[in-house]
C-alpha cells in the first residue's frame, strides 16, 4: 500500500527501512524522519505523517 504519494513511499519500504534502522548499533528512535532519511527521501507535504507514525507502530508491535 502506498503511504506516502508524493515520495511514493509504501509500507513495505517502511518495514523494510525500519528493521534496517533497529538492527543498527544504537538504533535511533524510528520516527519519519528517521525512516525517510534512510530511504534518502524528503517529507514534501507531510500529509503522510500520520499514517507514517501508525504504520511504524503497528510494525513494531508484530516485532516485540
Amino acid at each position: 500500500m502506498i503511504v506516502c504519494s508524493c515520495t511514493v513511499v509504501t509500507d513495505g519500504h517502511i518495514e523494510e527501512a525500519l528493521l534496517e534502522i533497529l538492527n543498527q548499533p544504537e538504533a535511533p528512535i524510528p520516527t519519519p524522519g528517521v525512516v525517510f532519511r534512510h530511504l534518502s527521501k524528503k517529507m514534501n507535504c507531510c500529509g503522510c505523517a500520520p499514517l507514517v507514525v501508525s504504520k511504524i507502530y503497528e510494525i513494531m508491535l508484530v516485532l516485540e
